[in-house]
């Protein structure tokens, strides 16, 4: 199995370097993205604020972007080589439900997995792709296997 690469667009801080810093030591292929500092909440243009070449990994997650910004990368994604977009929720005022929704939604009409775990250590991975790059790289909620000498 090939390791899954993995791209990260963030807007900065320590906890988009502690994700990849955790990726990296699990071996991950990482591309780390900081959205400029001067890309506002309201974008009236999305993609001026997009990297160029964003969507050549399997994985993209997306970390504490404006609402605007993730609602267009669905559109940005597909016909790419993205087949996943998770979006951690660490802080509530990352994403909230509703806008969530609207981004499941445009997910789905991507072709794209989509997951967002609140908080990314809770995440439970429902589809192919997000399952493998779990697996991999030893993220989301852990199992727990017990056996017993008592054969219980």
């Amino acid at each position: 199995m090939s390791p899954i690469a993995v791209e990260i667009l963030h807007t900065g801080g320590h906890y988009p370097a502690m994700v990849e810093a955790h990726l990296r030591a699990q071996g991950a292929p990482v591309t780390s993205y900081q959205v400029p500092g001067d890309c506002p909440e309201a974008v009236d243009d999305p993609e001026a604020c997009l990297p160029p070449g964003l969507g050549q990994a399997e994985v993209l997650i997306a970390i504490a972007l404006p609402a605007a910004l993730l609602t267009a990368l669905p559109g940005h994604l597909m016909g790419t080589r993205c087949r996943a977009l998770i979006v951690p929720v660490e802080d509530p005022a990352w994403l909230r439900p509703g806008p969530a929704l609207l981004l499941e939604r445009a997910c789905q009409a991507a072709g794209l997995e989509f997951e967002v775990p609140v908080p990314f250590c809770a995440l439970v991975p429902s589809s192919e792709t997000i399952t493998e790059f779990c697996e991999q790289y030893s993220l989301g909620r852990p199992r727990l296997h017990m056996t017993s000498n008592h054969g219980t």
